[in-house]
């Protein structure tokens, strides 16, 4: 009976002690400047280029140029902070590179703003990260991550017209007067701009992922470049020629005195460029026929054989100034036939006691200005003639058409010469004085060919004869007027 009253004693002071140990906790924990267990509970960071921007809580992808700064705001929860504040660290978790460390010496902040840049920059996205802990020695909580990605200028392209926008290699050839677009390309690929940028500078200005310039100011040489940069940390920039170009149609047969606004039919024409600045070369330029008459092979204009005005077009055909071009007016022209007494050769034929006039002239081409030495010209048929008198026998009668002669020797003086004949006529020995007739009405067609083979008119000249009752024999042609000889003059050559 001792022995329990004694354990029932054991038992009953060992729940004293325990109820004593829990009063003291108790009495413990509401006792000023005890230091208990505080831990960071929650951490929260925002990124952006400006401090509004990043206080604004932005948490999408944020982009800055090469070399530029971010801000960053973190917020953070904790349990009843202790009297000594916390540790803040802002660091890359891509490159486990610390980027800032900060000491929050007030218990009660649980903000912080401020901006830092990247030791280590690459053109890949960055996971940045906050982590919060609590002074001296509490753990570290960690945030998730943020994105931000490094951007700068690749390369330049231009709005090429057949292509869209293509990559800038080399030197930039544009014609002046011409509006070019053209593209900054980020790195890395499909990454947005910062805001703000690329910068645009040389003959451009503003910001902006594209930018339109027009080239008005000419390149006084090949290495007097116009240039366009966008910057963006980096900069990259495109060089451009700024020219100007003048066709150069040439005939390809040159004298003194000729005019360069017309040609003759099938005349051949070399066509030729010049630019300024000279020593452009490659240039897409391409000889055209506009509308008008006549073909272009490469660089060799065709006058061919029809008449008409020509409009010359030399373009350029691809790239920034794709579809400028310059126009030169032509007229090609046909020829005229001009039948005239030789030049040498002025004498009259003439036989005493003959009804008999004979002269020897020359043919030549008119417009004088030109060349027709692709063609050839022939005397055609005519109208029939109308005989009385002595040349009745002649009554009806119709020219047959003559052999082809090439032209030779343009000259602004006597125009392409043809060839001599000779008119007139003879009736022989026993001519008596009052005999006459009449041949009249006759007009004989001159036509030409060139190298399609199609014969085409050009003209007619009248050829007449006539002797007199006096005694007078006359024969005329084209534009000689009559030449006469009387039945008794003496013998006469030409």
């Amino acid at each position: 009976m001792v022995r329990k009253s004694q354990e029932n004693l054991r038992v009953i002071e060992s729940s004293k002690t325990i109820f004593l140990l829990l009063a003291v906790l108790i009495a413990g924990a509401a006792l000023p400047g005890a230091v208990f267990a505080c831990d960071v509970t929650s951490v929260s960071p925002y990124l952006g280029r400006t401090q509004a921007i990043a206080e604004s809580h932005n948490t999408s992808t944020v982009y800055i140029a090469s070399g530029d700064s971010f801000w960053f705001h973190v917020h953070w929860g904790a349990d009843t902070p202790d009297d000594q504040g916390f540790d803040l660290v802002i660091y890359d978790y891509s490159t486990s590179e610390t980027l800032t460390t900060r000491s929050i010496t007030s218990p009660t902040q649980r903000t912080y703003t401020g901006s830092t840049s990247l030791q280590t920059y690459s053109f890949v996205p960055h996971t940045i990260k906050a982590k919060v802990r609590r002074k001296p020695s509490g753990d570290w909580f960690r945030s998730s991550g943020r994105t931000l990605t490094v951007v700068e200028v690749d390369k330049l392209q231009y709005n090429d017209p057949d292509t869209g926008y293509t990559d800038i290699s080399g030197t930039l050839y544009v014609h002046t007067g011409t509006t070019v677009t053209f593209k900054a390309i980020p790195n890395p690929s499909g990454a947005s701009w910062p805001s703000g940028k690329p910068v645009w500078g040389g003959e451009a200005s503003g910001t902006g992922s594209t930018k339109a310039v027009t080239f008005d100011t000419l390149s006084s040489s090949t290495s007097d470049y116009k240039t366009v940069w966008a910057e963006c940390g980096n900069t990259v920039t495109a060089n451009v020629i700024v020219y100007w170009f003048q066709g150069i149609p040439v005939p390809d047969i040159i004298f003194d005195g000729r005019t360069y606004d017309e040609y003759g039919v099938e005349e051949t024409v070399f066509l030729a460029h010049t630019t300024y600045p000279g020593g452009i070369t490659g240039l897409p330029l391409e000889w055209k026929v506009h509308n008008g008459v006549g073909s272009v092979s490469v660089s060799t204009y065709d006058a061919e054989a029809i008449p008409g005005d020509v409009d010359l077009k030399l373009e350029i055909t691809s790239g920034p100034s794709k579809g400028r071009y310059v126009l030169y007016g032509k007229t090609v022209v046909a020829p005229a036939n001009r039948f005239i007494r030789h030049r040498t050769e002025t004498g009259i034929w003439h036989r005493k006691g003959q009804h008999s006039v004979v002269f020897r002239g020359e043919s030549f081409l008119d417009p004088k200005n030109v060349s027709f030495t692709n063609i050839q010209r022939r005397e055609g048929a005519s109208t029939p003639a109308v005989g009385t008198g002595l040349f009745a026998p002649a009554n009806g009668y119709i020219h047959t058409a003559g052999s082809w002669f090439t032209p030779s020797n343009p000259n602004i003086t006597t125009g392409c010469y043809v060839t001599y004949d000779t008119t007139g006529f003879n009736f022989g020995l026993g001519g008596v004085l009052g005999e006459n007739g009449t041949f009249s009405g006759y007009f004989i067609d001159y036509e030409y060919k060139g190298d399609d083979g199609v014969v085409r008119n050009m003209g007619n000249i009248e050829s007449a004869k006539t002797v007199e009752a006096a005694g007078d024999s006359k024969a005329k042609k084209g534009s000689v007027g009559w030449v006469t000889a009387h039945l008794n003059d003496n013998d006469s050559n030409y």
